[in-house]
């Protein structure tokens, strides 16, 4: 076992450590929404909450954000129909199908969110929220080896709802 004064010593150096850390770590996060600092893709979640001071006023931006996000999304999926034109009529219309039951999740699971939020039930709308994370349009694109814009949109969604998990599973700041 280290002595007392090594302990001390110690101690004391990680003290000053933090100290002269602290205004690095500041610089990282500056310009980021304090309820952002834990989101994957911190400058985008900023600008989901727009500007949020409250949690519940964060949570609600960031999922109107994601929300209004997956339903671009989904009505950008004519966008594939040039990629696979050369596939056969029956896997052109699962893949449309596809993604169409994706999107369609997606904007149920975010809107069983906020529903679930509004009536202050955290376990449902986090359960809501972690399924509206769906990649099946995706992975069907990628199957057949297409090459569509709407993968890279549908890469953007589920980035959107990662950024509103982030925001929504943060604990409240104690009084």
């Amino acid at each position: 076992m280290a002595p007392a004064s090594f302990r001390y010593l110690f101690a004391a150096a990680l003290l000053l450590l933090g100290a002269a850390l602290g205004p690095f770590a500041e610089a990282k996060f500056a310009g980021v929404n304090p309820f952002c600092i834990h989101a994957t893709y911190r400058q985008t979640c900023t600008d989901m909450v727009k500007g949020a001071t409250t949690l519940d006023s964060a949570m609600f931006n960031a999922l109107q954000s994601a929300l209004a996000e997956a339903k671009r999304v989904k009505a950008m999926i004519p966008t594939v129909l040039p990629a696979i034109s050369q596939l056969s009529s029956k896997i052109k219309n699962e893949v449309v199908q596809t993604c169409t039951e994706d999107f369609d999740g997606t904007i149920s699971d975010i809107e069983e969110t906020i529903a679930a939020l509004k009536a202050k039930d955290m376990g449902t709308a986090q359960s809501h929220l972690s399924a509206a994370l769906r990649r099946d349009c995706r992975d069907a694109i990628h199957e057949f080896g297409l090459n569509s814009e709407l993968s890279k949109y549908a890469t953007q969604l589920t980035r959107t709802v990662d950024n509103a998990m982030a925001v929504v599973t943060q604990r409240p700041a104690s009084r």
